[in-house]
């Protein structure tokens, strides 16, 4: 196996080091130089006639023409030196601005340009053929089940509660393997609560927006406020040169009610391509539910939207359980859903604030 050439981290910092050696050793020669015609010229008389000057200068061996001419080369080799100075630092400030605009137009396609979420993109794919049919009913009733008993137990806790329903990391999740004999892993759960300044209408009018825009081509069924599909899913990391070709199924059910409005989805994904490379037996059971309420504090004028992600890992072949590149998967599948879910939060955020402004 090839090794990777290793980067050196200290170039920059080795290079200047490199610069400050050679003009160290130009400063060197050049004061050489100077200590030479300043020797010179203390040899020479102090005196007001010049021809007198002159001729003394003549009888040293060194005539005064001379000493104009190494006066000018030294100054002109000064200005030079100082010259090719500005113009490496000129070089290194191009070089930064062009490595930064290369960054720049390389990730012009990530909705932020802060936080570690921007070297990571998701866009959605054609479904391979061999994956569109299978087992693709039986998942979707499945999904369909857990939709329903989520939006139960969700119905039973906004009427148990009066007021505002706080969702918190003890929150119900409905999961359970959609295949058999499949070891379930260890479930990863976000929370994201923020207050808009925006009605609760508004923010979930522009919620269920955004979901649309989001959505796939492959649309199995969309009925009023349910929507059931299957897409194709590419996820990509440009810091770790990673990417994973995924297979997904889910369905979508969305309820209005005076006080609330609630988002609750399930999703099955199986990633069959990691790093170019075919994978089996591994898929991923995902959940969110998304309460839009108005604000406690701020009445009817803003809204507290608060939203429960879910992920869980499913391992159908217990020789994948201690596999390194299982564990290095289901990390990047996670971490690249997580930053996708925030990024819908944000994205919501961001298009209530634009049509104000429009």
């Amino acid at each position: 196996k090839k090794t990777k050439a290793k980067k050196n981290k200290n170039k920059a910092r080795d290079e200047r080091r490199f610069v400050l050696v050679q003009l160290r050793e130009e400063a060197e020669r050049l004061q050489f130089t100077l200590d030479q015609l300043q020797s010179i010229r203390s040899k020479l008389p102090k005196g007001k006639d010049h021809s007198n000057h002159k001729t003394t200068a003549q009888d040293v061996g060194v005539p005064a023409v001379w000493q104009e001419i190494c006066a000018r080369q030294l100054q002109r080799r000064m200005n030079a030196e100082r010259e090719n100075i500005q113009l490496k630092l000129q070089l290194e400030k191009e070089k930064e601005l062009a490595n930064s605009l290369a960054k720049l137009l390389y990730r012009r396609k990530t909705p932020k340009s802060q936080g570690p979420e921007v070297q990571k993109h998701t866009r959605r794919t054609d479904i391979p053929s061999g994956y569109i049919e299978r087992m693709a009913a039986f998942i979707f009733e499945e999904l369909l089940a857990g939709v329903e008993e989520l939006n139960h137990q969700v119905e039973e806790l906004c009427h148990q509660v009066d007021g505002v329903v706080e969702i918190s990391s003890s929150f119900p999740a409905v999961q359970r393997p959609l295949l058999r004999d499949g070891v379930k892993g260890r479930e990863e759960k976000l929370l994201d609560t923020r207050v808009l300044p925006f009605s609760m209408q508004a923010t979930g009018d522009a919620w269920w927006h955004n979901w649309h825009l989001h959505r796939g081509r492959n649309i199995e069924q969309t009925a009023g406020d349910m929507v059931v599909e299957r897409f194709g899913l590419d996820m990509s990391d440009f810091n770790a040169n990673s990417s994973v070709a995924s297979y997904g199924q889910q369905i979508l059910k969305r309820g209005v009610e005076d006080r609330r409005i609630v988002f609750v989805w399930n999703a099955y994904m199986e990633p069959f391509v990691f790093e170019n490379e075919r994978i089996s037996g591994l898929y991923f059971l995902e959940q969110c539910l998304v309460l839009i309420e108005p604000d406690r504090d701020g009445g009817e004028s803003s809204s507290c939207m608060s939203t429960c992600y879910v992920i869980t890992p499913y391992v159908l072949d217990p020789k994948l359980r201690d596999d390194p590149k299982t564990g290095a998967l289901i990390d990047f599948f996670v971490g690249s859903l997580f930053s996708t879910i925030k990024g819908r939060c944000e994205m919501v955020e961001d298009m209530l604030f634009d049509q104000a402004l429009e």
